[in-house]
């Protein structure tokens, strides 16, 4: 039988010999059959095994190859394994440093001779260059970088590990029947930790720090129930899942991983699965010190409130290619933090990603009691609620600040855009589109520090989202140090009988009804008010206010545009304006409205009431129109007020200010005698200037109408 096996071999190499092979089948030669050829065809096997795998792979380090800091100047490398030019190449020697130098360490598949600028260790892979800052090119494409060792003081005193890793580099779990098993080899080596299959763990445990996790192919880690992994190491995987849920516990050092992913635990943007649990997992698995959940493109369904605490952001790839949809009635997201007494939630925010709702869902974003919260690169859309509501100084908080959407659009939300309730302080909402929102765009209650600036609001009318209700771009409920600047207020309107307005002060957002909370240091600048004709026409007040005092509307277009079939107001005071209310108008254009202030029928005052005309045209009918029971005190015209026309129109009577300093109030009378100009009650005083040199004051003593004047 021996002999018969013997024969059989010698035939198959003997067909080896003779079959006819061509140069291009192999990188290397055949060898030819003479007395060398058993020699000559190992080196073959050697060197064509080599060169393909040189065609398939750069040089890798498998494993080895580095030492660690020492007190002499000797470093022992662990054992290394590579592969140069595809050669399987071993070496466990150290390496004798110079004192006081920088040394860049490469290996190469020779043992003899120099390279390049690389010094060899006599008998060894290894080779030096201690005369670089930085490692020197390297010789040829048989060698690899190492490390890089820093001597001082007679020591090894750093090292740096610049070594292209193989995928078989580490410590493959796998071979292992646990993790916890695979954990114990492993041990405090720094290698990394490879997963490539599925891998229960049994009891607690730990991943530490001085290692990396690879998750690779089917790599996935299963806490068995009631257990707890947590994850020190840095975590490399692509955005699959690599952690089972509804089992054990999962919990990731933001230290190490700024960033994870809901994927991780089996999310998936491309169906209509919904990922509630996924989602909860991974807010879960981030520990006290915060981090980032990410999310790839693509749509990320869910069917109920998802809550996160607080030190966590969610950031997506852009809000037109990262979705989450809320199919469900909830609420989508609430940030609070349910392990403070009041659930107080710190440092939160969401990032480039759409916020999407449906007509029965809740709100799309509930942040309670922030403290430093930020919404940017957000699309919130049609939610049955509010698009994003931060509820302040809830649950007996004292929180309720630093709040910010820039360059975000919120969209079509049935309960209202942006709500700041619960007096909250310090907010900016800046650089967005805040349009089509039922309600209101912007609600502030009770507010202190706000900023809304450089903002479109636009398609706010009657019945705009909900049949039946109005809708107000910005709407102000008390508070104070507001500014509203940069705006555009466009294709807003009433309902063809009850005016909307652009902004509101002294009304409750949610309820649509006045309010009493008192609105002060009020900014209004800057902005543009339209009334864009063919599109949703109806009347329209620009800015009505009530409960307010002082207030600054200054340079502000405010127009009725050509065509525009109702009547459109500059400013409206409302019957509960303030007593003491201090308003200023300050080079406002006023376009074709059909009135520039308007007033209400119960008597109020304003101390201090300046009012530019100097844009105010020829024609223009009035600077000023109040109804009966108006009162306006110390009037000063515009000291470039040149213009032949009626600055102010009222019914009732107008009161020049007291004292040696008190402005001269400008009235058109007519030659010698105020009748047929002025109707007022008697008593009322009016002082005459008719461009010359007669200047009266006049009391109306007696008669009604026009009669009774008489000159002092």
């Amino acid at each position: 039988m021996i002999r018969f096996f013997v024969r059989a071999l010698a035939t198959v190499l003997l067909l080896l010999v003779l079959a006819p092979t061509t140069q291009a089948d192999t990188h290397q030669t055949v060898p030819s059959a003479n007395f060398s050829f058993m020699s000559d065809l190992q080196n073959f096997l050697r060197v064509e095994d080599a060169d393909r795998l040189a065609d398939l792979s750069s040089n890798i380090v498998v494993r080895g190859g580095i030492h660690s800091t020492a007190a002499g100047l000797v470093g022992s490398p662990s054992a290394l394994v590579a592969y140069l030019s595809g050669h399987y190449t071993t070496e466990s020697n150290t390496i004798t440093y110079p004192d006081s130098s920088t040394c860049h360490v490469i290996a190469h598949k020779d043992t003899s001779g120099n390279h390049g600028s690389y010094t060899r260790i006599s008998g060894t892979h290894y080779l030096l260059n201690c005369a670089s800052t930085i490692p020197p090119v390297l010789p040829d494409a048989q060698s690899v970088l190492l490390m890089t060792v820093t001597t001082s003081g007679g020591a090894i005193t750093a090292v740096s590990d610049l070594r292209p890793v193989g995928s078989s580099i580490g410590l493959h779990a796998c071979q292992y029947a646990t993790l916890d098993d695979a954990l114990t080899a492993l041990g405090s080596a720094t290698t990394p930790l490879v997963v490539g299959c599925r891998l229960r763990v049994l009891a607690n445990a730990s991943i530490p720090a001085t290692t990396a996790l690879v998750m690779t192919n089917a790599g996935i880690i299963c806490p068995d129930t009631g257990t707890t992994t947590t994850i020190n190491a840095f975590i490399e995987s692509a955005s699959r899942q690599i952690f089972c849920t509804g089992a054990g516990t999962i919990l990731i050092a933001g230290s190490r991983n700024l960033a994870i992913y809901s994927e991780w635990w089996g999310a998936n943007p491309n169906d209509s699965a919904i990922n509630n649990v996924p989602l909860r997992a991974a807010v879960a698995a981030i520990t006290p010190g915060g981090g980032m959940i990410r999310f790839a493109c693509g749509s990320y369904h869910f069917s109920d409130n998802i809550e996160i605490p607080s030190f966590i952001s969610l950031r997506g790839t852009g809000m037109q290619c990262t979705k989450l949809i809320n199919d469900g009635t909830t609420d989508l997201l609430t940030f609070t933090d349910s392990t403070t007494a009041n659930k107080e939630l710190r440092f939160g925010g969401i990032f480039d990603m759409s916020i999407q709702g449906n007509s029965a869902s809740g709100h799309g974003v509930v942040v309670e009691n922030p403290y430093h919260f930020s919404a940017d690169l957000v699309r919130i859309t049609d939610h049955g609620g509010i698009g994003i509501t931060f509820d302040s100084h809830v649950n007996g908080s004292t929180y309720g600040q630093n709040m910010f959407v820039t360059r975000s659009f919120i969209l079509q939300n049935l309960g209202g855009g942006v709500r700041l309730s619960g007096s909250g302080n310090l907010a900016v909402i800046d650089k967005s589109s805040i349009n089509q929102n039922g309600f209101y765009g912007i609600y502030a209650d009770r507010h202190k520090q706000l900023v809304i600036r450089d903002v479109e609001l636009a398609d706010y009318y009657y019945e705009s989202a909900i049949a039946g209700h109005q809708a107000i771009p910005v709407v102000i409920n008390g508070g104070s140090a507001i500014s509203i600047l940069n705006n555009s207020f466009e294709e807003n309107a009433g309902n063809g009988s009850t005016a909307n307005t652009h902004i509101r002060t002294g009304w409750d957002g949610d309820a649509q009804i006045a309010t009493l909370n008192d609105t002060q240091r009020l900014t209004i600048s800057y902005n543009d008010f339209k009334s864009t004709s063919g599109v949703h026409e109806g009347a329209l007040n620009h800015i009505t206010l009530d409960r307010a005092q002082g207030v600054e509307i200054v340079e502000n277009f405010f127009e009725k545009e050509a065509g525009y079939g109702y009547t459109v107001n500059g400013v409206t005071l409302g019957a509960d304006m303030l007593t003491n209310g201090g308003l200023l108008f300050r080079s406002n254009k006023w376009d074709t409205l059909d009135a520039k202030l308007t007033g209400v029928s119960r008597p109020y005052m304003f101390d201090d009431v300046y009012f530019d005309s100097a844009s105010l045209s020829a024609t223009a009918a009035r600077g000023v129109h109040c109804t009966s029971y108006t009162q306006i005190t110390q009037w000063q015209r515009y000291d470039v007020d040149t213009y032949d026309v009626s600055q102010i129109l009222c019914d009732g009577s107008m009161v020049r200010g007291l004292g040696a300093a008190a402005p001269t109030v400008k009235f058109l009378v007519g030659a010698g005698s105020p009748e047929g100009v002025i109707t007022a009650g008697i008593g009322s005083i009016y002082q005459r200037t008719d461009g010359g040199a007669n200047t009266s004051l006049y009391v109306k003593e007696s008669g009604t109408g026009n009669t009774g004047w008489v000159a002092k």
